[in-house]
Order: C-alpha cells, then sequence, then structure tokens
C-alpha cells in the first residue's frame, strides 16, 4: 500500500491484533499525515492488519473496499435523508444518525469491535460523531440547510 508507514508487532501483539487500533492504543499514529495510513506487520514482514484515518483520508487514496463502504455510506443517507422528507418528516439528525448506524451495523457487523454492536443511544460520543458527520455531508452533497 502506498504511504504506508511500518510498524511492528511482536508475534504476541500480532495474534492478539484487534481492528479497532487508535491513536490511544498506538501512539505512533499520531504522527500521520493526511493520506498516509500504518501497515502493522508481524515478525516474519506479514501484515496483519492497515490503519487509515478515514476522516483524514481522500475517497481517491482509501483502499477500494473501503471507498465502496463511504459509497455506500454515502447512498444510505441520502437516501434516509429522502424517505424522511417524502414522508413529510422533518429532518432530525439523531433520527437519521442512528439509522446511519443501522447501515453501518448491516454492511459491517461480523467484524465490528463489540462496542460498536450497540444500538445507537448506547454508542460513545466520538463513534456518534462518525454517523453525524456522514449524515452532515450527506446533507451538504444534496444541498440542504438544516
Amino acid at each position: 500500500m502506498e504511504n504506508c508507514i511500518e510498524i511492528r508487532l511482536s508475534w504476541e501483539e500480532s495474534k492478539a491484533f484487534d481492528a479497532k487500533v487508535t491513536p490511544d492504543t498506538h501512539p505512533e499514529l499520531e504522527s500521520l499525515g493526511a493520506g498516509q495510513s500504518a501497515c502493522f506487520l508481524d515478525p516474519n514482514g506479514d501484515t496483519v492488519g492497515i490503519f487509515v484515518d478515514i476522516m483524514a483520508t481522500s475517497y481517491e487514496e482509501l483502499p477500494p473496499g473501503w471507498q465502496q463502504d463511504n459509497f455506500d455510506a454515502a447512498a444510505g443517507a441520502a437516501q434516509l435523508i429522502s424517505d424522511a422528507l417524502l414522508e413529510g418528516n422533518s429532518i432530525d439528525p439523531e433520527v437519521l444518525a442512528d439509522g446511519i448506524h443501522q447501515q453501518w451495523l448491516e454492511r459491517n457487523g461480523e467484524w465490528a469491535p463489540e462496542d460498536q454492536k450497540v444500538d445507537y443511544e448506547d454508542l460513545s460520543e466520538e463513534d456518534k460523531d462518525r454517523d453525524r458527520i456522514i449524515l452532515v455531508k450527506a446533507l451538504e452533497g444534496l444541498q440542504y440547510e438544516v
């Protein structure tokens, strides 16, 4: 992967590698710039996992699978907005962000971290913000002002 900073893990770390990697769990991620990712490698140099800061990475620089997930998230958010307006409902950001989270779970529930396999109301504020950002970007794309 281009612009991938390699982070070597011990065998113990690589066997216990979790997809939920944050700067709190791996402080070296703080130094990543926009468009950079971190490739976590086992002692043999095989990739165990990849960290991409999706919020700081352009669509074009995302791995193809994440491009598709971002596309699906945008399309799903636009559909939720359209449905709300066609039903004569007002745009309630929290209700729509809840719907965005449910759509995300349908797409990613198999691998999602346990703390994200919960109802929207039980998510951390940080995780709720991710769903809210998708909503805001979809509203901007539709040129709709709340």
